[in-house]
């Protein structure tokens, strides 16, 4: 946005209200013209460091802008991180309690079929036994049986 140059007089008058007309007429004019120089410089900066604090004090708005999103965005996912922890929980339980169900169902069948044949348990340990024990007739028979199953 472009300004407008002022006067002498007026950047005079508003950095120097009252005192202006005591300077203007006490000075000769190069000190003068020296003086509303450095009065002109000041109020160039003066309006430059205006400038700039409107810049950040936009920048300062969007920044506290995002920060209210960052902030509502947290808190939502602080909730949807409950709800994740709350769900693992329950499946944790879950499976807990499906892995007693299933070692519970494990040693219902290991009993229902020590009931119908007592010893497979020590037939099922004795087939991996070494075969020196074994007949020749014993060995080829075992042999015969393994492709045919």
């Amino acid at each position: 946005m472009a300004k407008l140059p002022q006067s002498v007089a007026n950047i005079v008058a508003a950095l120097f209200p009252k005192s202006q007309k005591q300077i203007s007429e006490k000075l000769a004019t190069e000190e003068f013209n020296q003086f509303s120089a450095d009065a002109q410089e000041i109020q160039d900066r003066l309006d430059a460091q205006a400038e700039g604090n409107e810049a950040i004090k936009a920048d300062l708005t969007e920044a506290n802008t995002k920060l209210g999103t960052a902030e509502a965005r947290i808190t939502e996912l602080e909730g949807q991180l409950t709800t994740a922890q709350s769900g693992k929980t329950t499946a944790e339980q879950n499976a807990t309690d499906l892995q007693t169900k299933l070692t519970a169902s494990e040693n219902e069948v290991t009993k229902l079929k020590q009931a119908v044949n007592p010893l497979a348990e020590e037939d099922a340990s004795n087939q991996n036994s070494a075969e020196e024990f074994l007949t020749e007739t014993d060995k080829i028979a075992r042999a015969s049986y393994k492709p045919a199953n």
